[in-house]
């Protein structure tokens, strides 16, 4: 905000013009909007990759039952 002072003998005007006030505003605001859409975009990642761990989880439990019911039907096949 810049003041404005104006002397005459025995008048003295005081004005308080906020010039860039708007300006700062509105910079403020964009920046807090690309803060949110940010913090959206690594929500969504997030999101994106505990999904990815959850379906790793899934094949890799899978993949063990198969392997542990196959080695259990090997050790009842005769040795060759």
């Amino acid at each position: 905000m810049d003041r404005i002072i104006l002397s005459f003998l025995p008048l003295v005007l005081d004005l308080s013009i906020p010039i860039f006030s708007s300006l700062k505003r509105s910079a403020s605001t964009q920046r807090a909007k690309i803060a949110m859409e940010k913090a959206k975009t690594q929500l969504t990642e997030a999101e994106q990759q505990i999904r990815l761990q959850l379906e790793n989880a899934k094949s890799n439990y899978v993949l063990a039952i198969e392997q542990y019911r196959t080695s259990k039907e090997n050790r009842h096949l005769p040795s060759a």
